[in-house]
């Protein structure tokens, strides 16, 4: 799907194995923001496995690619 800005909300993909402790960030202005343990969490929480000496950035781009945005859009968001 197209976004045409980070403030454009996700539609959430909710079959996750565990619900996260937080809420789930709804743009990419919310995923910008998120730490490294939050990160770190949700992708616990749909098991996405990841190395453990992967970069945060790296981890939102493996996020954003599981919700299926498209590359130009997780470049607005990280950069």
């Amino acid at each position: 799907f197209k976004r045409e800005s980070i403030y454009q909300p996700f539609q959430q993909i909710m079959s996750f194995i565990r619900e996260p402790p937080f809420a789930l960030p709804l743009d990419g202005r919310a995923v910008r923001g998120l730490s490294g343990k939050e990160v770190d969490v949700l992708l616990r929480c749909y098991d996405i496995p990841m190395p453990p000496d992967t970069f945060v950035f790296e981890k939102k781009i493996v996020y954003l690619v599981f919700l299926g945005c498209t590359m130009e859009f997780i470049h607005a968001v990280l950069d």
